[in-house]
Order: C-alpha cells, then structure tokens, then sequence
C-alpha cells in the first residue's frame, strides 16, 4: 500500500512577496522568449561601433516614419552597411512589429532560395513546404504575412527582389509593415522603390582614427610618441574605410618598433596589396563590386581611372576621351552619341559607388578601391608589369620595368621627371600618362616602339620645347595633350600621325606657328576626325594655315586671348557641319574672321 504524506508549512508575508516576485519574473521572461522566438527576433552579435551614431538615429527615424514602407541603405564595401543594420534590427526587439525577419540575400540568390529562408524563419518548413513550388510558396507565406505587421530585412542586395514573387504583401502606410535592405548599389534602391536611399559614407578623419586606435590598442601607441605621428598616417592611408582600419588596426597591433610603422606606410604607399591580409581581407571584399558589373566595357573603365595618383579629381570630359580612344566605347559615328554612352558608364560607376561624384564635372575613387582597381589590372598581383602606376609618388626618373612587352598601361604624372633617355620595347603600350613632371627631353628611342599606343598626355611639362622626330612613328595615336608645354613648334613627324583625333594645345605660350601640318596632304586624313577645335591663351599664334583645308565633321570652334592671330583660312565650304563659334576677343579680331561664314543658323559668341 502507498503512503501519504501531508506537510504544512508557514511562509511569512515578506517570503512570499519574494516568491511571488520571482514567479513573475520568470513568467515575463518566459513569454518574452515566446514571444521573440513568434516574431522571428533574436538579438544578433555586434561590436562596439565608432562613428555611426549619427547614421544610424537617420537611418532608425526615417525607417520609422509612417510615409516609408520601403527603405535602402547604399555604399561602397566595408564602409559598415551591416553592422549599422544589426543595431537596427537589434533594436526592433522592442515589440513594436508582430514579425521581424533577417535574411542575407548576397549574389546569385533565387526566388526559391528567399522563400526557403523567410519559411525557416516562420517555422513552415517541413516535407509538405518542400514539395511545393515557388508559387504555392509564396501563396502560403502572403497568408501568413498579410495578418501581422512586419520588417523584412534583406542584407546585401544586388539585384532588385521582386517582393510580390516571395509572396511578400507591398508595404504600406496603412498596414505599417516594412521593407528595409542594404546594396553597394544606389541603382538596386531605385529599383526597388526607395528613390531617396541613404547612402552609408566613410567615417571623417576624427572617427577613423578613434576606430584606429581601438584595433591598434594602447599598448602599442604608448611605446613612442612617434608611434602615434606614424599611426595616424597609416589610419590616413585607409580613407574613413571601416573594413581597412579594422583589419589593418588589427595587423599593426604588435607592431611596437617605429621601424616596423615606417616600414608599413612605404608598403601601402608603393604597394598596398602587397601589406598583411589586405589581398585576404579587404581586396576580395571590394571585388565582389567589381565583379558585380558584369560588362567587360564597363570594368575596364573602372580600371583604367586607377592610372590617376591617389585623391585625384578626374575630370569627367577628360577620361572619356581616354575611355573613347582606348576603344571602351566602341565604334561610333557622332560624337554625341559616344559621349552620351560614356556618360552612362560614369554613372553606373558611380551608382556602383566606384566612383564618388564631386559636382558636375569631377569623379574621385576611393583610394582603397584604388588600390583593388590596380590589384586586379595587375592579374591580382602576378603580372605586375602589366599596369604600371606609379603616379604622384615623387619619381626623379623612369622605373625600372622587368619586361616592357607586356606593359599596357603606363601613369608616371605628377612626379620630378626631368629626362627620359632609355630605350624601351612596349609595343603593347596604349596610354602613357607623363603630365605634370618636369619633362626636358624625351628620347626618340623611348617613343619608337609604341605602336599601340593611342594616349599620350605631356601636358604640364612647361620645360619641354621640342618632341623628337620619332613621335611619326607612333602611327596609333589618337590623343596627344601637348597643353601647358614650351613646345615651339610642333614637329614634322606629326603628319604622320593619321589617327590623331585630339590634339590639346592649350596654354602653350611658346607656340609660333602650327601651320607646318598643314603643308601636308595626309594632313586631311587627320582633319577628318577633328571635331572640336579651341585656341585659347596663344599670345604667338598668326595662323593656323593659309589656305582652306577641308574640316568636314568640325562642329565648334572657340578662339581666345590669341591676339596676334591674323588668319584662319575657313569657310563655309570647308567646315560644313560648324555650328557654333565662339570669339573672345575684340570687334576688329572678331570681324576679321565672321564674313567667311555667311550661313545664318551659325551660333557666335
């Protein structure tokens, strides 16, 4: 037979007061975790953040404002876009939104893969879920979704998400639910509705350091005042990039001698690929950008926007002239046309946030996108010859290159040069960026096995008054700046140059004459492809040749501070499709030039 027990116990009014506190405690939290886990809300892991405050309260408001249904957040790779999502997820724990839903979308994801991933987050998933097809599945997920009031969060998009394909209901100020996504890409925001997305920038130069100095530790900072000096330079070279200060923060944290610290900076200076986990950690992250754009045209103009020195505002008008003549453009007939196209490539780059627009006329690129820009040109560091940049980094001659055949492309501006006098073999060169040195002499040996090439840029050299002869042979040429030189004259040879289509001459004081070209019969081939022609700042100039030469595709012509020019032998016949010429200068220069023009629809400044 069993046996009973009864016990009978007193408990005191305060034990039970305890007690029952306990109870309720327990309780709460209890049906919070029943209640997170109905939301599909768990806090996420994040670190302590340095900078992003200030975004993420704009971000935070504008998602919760009641006019705001879909919301992106658009930057560059690494600048923190998912780490400032985290907080704001981690914040949606307070129980404003019946469901709340993470899903990491990255490249390639199908509708399929989305519904599977949004299912799992409601529990659906089972052997019944598996056997349904992508429309059944979005069906069950919109019965389920179109009762409670929810945020979806999509992490990395790069393409748009067709939300009525999952089976998401469209957000709306009247059911209150949410769309909210990240993409390095500003034309994905457009594309899925948010036309005024928030675009996630770098931190300031005060917030990186901050950030710096936290990977770095104190520890090391402390060993030497010049330690610090030397640290902020190194946090400097990363640009306001989370991802580069975090992860090169961390590889410069047991570096305590202020050789190893001087050592780091020549190496992200001459080199940056080559510094600790930067190919691992940081290039390959960026890449995905790359990548992403899919067009071989396309990538090849973000690539070549990395020939130009670090923080290099790179006037638009001018590197679609590169981008023309090196044939990124394709073939085209007007120039409006391939202009137009270039304009379009511009700014999917900069969309892309490849590039970063300043104004209207200037692009920059980020000096760490830079650095994966060469990284990439260069075969991801195997074929270093293959893109040879060494731009504003203070060179007093040419570099010493292993193999000059393989050499494409070639950008030594802004440094000292005074004299090229080796020979070389590049005869797969097609851009050699000289301008802004000190330029004196340049070796015909050096030029004569250019064959490719088709961009030359000398401007700037105000020292150079004469080119060798050699330059005849540099039969590809379709761009030559010759701007701010002490050329002369320009030399014979330059007949030659049949497929000249840009010839820069501005502010070459020095100049005399540049009828010598117009001597010559092949002459016409290059008049051909003239287009534009401006005479600006030529206080020398008399003329420009004696009798009419045929311009037949010439449209503007623009004449400025050239106050001894006497003749310009054009006429209506020999310009047909000018429209447009623009004097500024006096009434006697201006009259000279007007009564060879009789057609009435011509635009004169």
């Amino acid at each position: 037979m069993g046996t009973c027990f009864s016990i009978t116990c007193t408990i005191d009014d305060q034990t039970l007061e305890r007690i029952t506190g306990l109870t309720k405690t327990f309780l709460s939290f209890l049906c919070e975790i029943i209640n997170r886990n109905s939301r599909g809300v768990e806090e996420m892991p994040t670190h302590p953040t340095v900078g992003q405050e200030e975004m993420f309260e704009k971000a935070w408001n504008r998602l919760m404002e009641d006019g705001v249904g879909i919301m992106g957040l658009h930057g560059m790779g690494g600048v923190g876009k998912t780490t400032l999502f985290k907080k704001i997820h981690n914040k949606l724990i307070d129980g404003t939104f019946d469901v709340v839903i993470w899903i990491v979308v990255s490249q390639g994801a199908t509708i399929s893969k989305l519904q599977d991933d949004i299912a799992e987050k409601l529990g659906l998933c089972g052997d019944e879920w598996k056997n349904k097809n992508d429309t059944d599945k979005a069906t069950k997920i919109y019965r389920v979704f179109k009762e409670k009031r929810f945020v979806l969060m999509l992490d990395d998009l790069w393409e748009e998400v067709e939300l009525e394909a999952i089976g998401i209901p469209f957000p709306s100020k009247k059911n209150g639910c949410k769309v909210a996504f990240t993409t390095r890409s500003q034309e994905v925001c457009g594309q899925m509705g948010d036309h005024d997305a928030m675009e996630i920038k770098c931190l300031k130069r005060d917030e990186a350091w901050e950030l710096f100095k936290t990977k770095v530790g104190d520890n090391t900072l402390s060993r030497d005042p010049s330690i610090v000096k030397l640290a902020k330079r190194v946090a400097d070279k990363c640009c306001g990039l989370p991802l580069a200060l975090n992860v090169i923060g961390k590889a410069m944290a047991s570096k305590t001698t202020v050789q190893e610290w001087e050592h780091a900076i020549n190496v992200l200076t001459t080199s940056a690929a080559e510094f600790s986990d930067m190919k691992n950690k940081i290039l390959p992250v960026l890449k995905f950008s790359y990548d992403s754009l899919g067009d071989q045209q396309l990538q090849s103009c973000f690539l070549y926007c990395a020939l130009f020195p670090e923080d290099h505002q790179i006037f638009k008008e001018d590197i679609l002239y590169f981008w023309t003549c090196e044939g990124f453009l394709g073939e085209y007939q007007v120039i409006k046309e391939v202009y137009n196209k270039g304009c379009a490539m511009l700014g999917t780059l900069i969309r892309a946030n490849l590039l970063t627009e300043l104004g209207t006329e200037i692009v920059l690129m980020h000096d760490v996108v830079r650095e994966m820009a060469l990284w990439i040109a260069s075969d991801f560091g195997r074929q270093k010859d293959n893109f040879v940049v060494r731009a504003g980094v203070g060179l007093l001659e040419i570099p010493k290159v292993k193999d000059w055949g393989v050499v494409r492309r070639m950008s030594l501006m802004k440094n000292e040069i005074e004299e090229i006098t080796c020979s070389s073999k590049c005869c797969e060169l097609t851009t050699l960026f000289l301008q802004r040195n000190r330029l004196r002499n340049i070796s015909g040996e050096f030029l004569e096995s250019m064959q490719k090439l088709v961009v030359l840029d000398l401007s700037g050299n105000r020292t150079l008054s004469e080119l060798p002869e050699q330059i005849s042979k540099l039969v590809s040429l379709q761009y030559l700046d010759l701007s701010e030189t002490g050329i002369k004259q320009l030399p014979v040879g330059l007949q030659e140059l049949k497929k000249l289509t840009h010839l820069g001459l501005y502010s070459t004081n020095k100049l005399c004459s540049i009828s010598g070209i117009s001597k010559l019969l092949s002459l016409r081939l290059l008049s051909l492809k003239l287009e534009f022609l401006v005479l600006r700042d030529l206080p020398k100039l008399e003329s420009i040749c004696w009798s009419p030469l045929p311009f037949p595709v010439l449209t503007s012509i623009a004449v400025k501070d050239c106050p001894k020019l006497r003749k310009l032998s054009l006429n209506d016949t020999s310009v047909p499709q000018l429209d447009e010429f623009a004097i500024w200068e006096d009434e006697d220069i201006k009259s000279r030039f007007l009564p060879s023009f009789n057609r009435r629809e011509l635009g004169v400044v």
